[in-house]
């Protein structure tokens, strides 16, 4: 997974889980996904220092990158599907 997701999962997954202080270092992608749409999905499950996993759902447009999902208060257990 290019370094730019990992990235924008991780400044999305901050906003969302409204913990400030929830990612005190860089998180580990476990697992990534790709769907071709108009551009590409990529789906991220990603493991915080704390031990918590988030999955993003990111959406690269020809070079455009936005985040434009997250699921917090996931498990290692959880599949990364479509959301």
């Amino acid at each position: 997974v290019a370094e730019v997701y990992q990235t924008k999962a991780l400044e999305r997954a901050t906003q969302a889980s409204g913990r400030n202080g929830m990612l005190t270092s860089r998180p580990t992608v476990v697992e990534a996904a790709s769907q071709v749409v108009a551009g590409t999905n990529y789906f991220v499950k990603l493991r915080l220092a704390s031990g918590e996993y988030v999955h993003a759902r990111i959406y690269d447009h020809f070079g455009s990158v936005t985040l434009t999902a997250v699921q917090v208060a996931k498990s290692e257990a959880d599949p990364l599907k479509y959301f």
